[in-house]
C-alpha cells in the first residue's frame, strides 16, 4: 500500500513539474510585461510617453518594429527605461535593460534618412516662427545631434509653437506648404 502511493505521489510530482515549465508564449510574455508596465508610477510612465511621442513625430526607429504603436513596443518590452541613441549599433551596445530610440535610416536611395527631413522641415519652421533663439540652450541648424541631446526643450517649444499636433496614436510635425518646394529645390541643387 505504502508502494503504491509512494509512486502516485512520484507521477503527481512529475506532473506538476513538467505543467509548470512549459514555455510561455510570446503574447503571455507581452501580456506580463503590459501588466509589469501599468504597475510603474505614473511619473514614469508620463516620461516614458514623452519620450515615444517625439520618437513617433521624429520617425525614430526601434527594435522589432513589429509593433503597433511606440508605447505598446516599450510596455511590451519588459524594459523600464526609455533612452535615445545615435545609432542602431549604439543601442545594441548599450544597456540591455533600456528601451532605446535611434533615428530611422531607411532612406539611402535618396541620399538622406526619414529623420534629417523631418529635421529639415523642423528649422524651416523654427526659421520662420521662432525668434527667441537666445533663450534656448540648441542653436539653429539643429542637427541630429542637438535633437538627441536637447530633446525635452526641442519638444517642448515644438508644443508652446503648435507644430506638433498629438492626436490619438498619430503625432506628427506640421509641414508647412513650402516644404515640397524646399525638397524639389534641395533635389535640384544636389544634382
Amino acid at each position: 500500500m505504502k508502494r503504491s502511493i509512494i509512486i502516485c505521489l512520484l507521477v503527481l510530482i512529475t506532473l506538476f513539474g513538467t505543467s509548470s515549465c512549459r514555455e510561455l508564449t510570446q503574447q503571455e510574455i507581452w501580456a506580463r510585461n503590459e501588466a509589469r508596465w501599468e504597475r510603474l508610477p505614473e511619473r514614469t510612465r508620463r516620461d516614458h510617453v514623452r519620450k515615444t511621442d517625439f520618437a513617433a513625430v521624429f520617425w525614430f526607429d526601434y527594435e522589432d518594429r513589429g509593433y503597433t504603436s511606440f508605447i505598446r513596443a516599450v510596455a511590451r518590452s519588459g524594459k523600464r527605461n526609455v533612452a535615445f541613441a545615435a545609432s542602431r549599433e549604439e543601442a545594441a551596445a548599450g544597456d540591455p535593460n533600456t528601451f532605446y530610440f535611434w533615428p530611422t535610416d531607411i532612406l539611402e536611395v535618396r541620399r538622406a534618412d526619414i529623420s534629417n527631413r523631418v529635421l529639415y522641415v523642423l528649422n524651416h519652421i523654427l526659421y520662420e516662427e521662432f525668434d527667441g533663439w537666445d533663450t534656448v540652450s540648441f542653436s539653429h541648424s539643429i542637427t541630429i545631434e542637438e535633437l538627441l541631446e536637447h530633446w525635452e526643450e526641442i519638444w517642448d517649444l515644438c508644443i508652446d509653437l503648435d507644430i506638433v499636433h498629438l492626436a490619438f496614436g498619430w503625432n506628427r510635425l506640421s509641414y508647412p506648404r513650402a516644404y515640397n518646394e524646399l525638397l524639389e529645390q534641395e533635389r535640384t541643387e544636389s544634382d
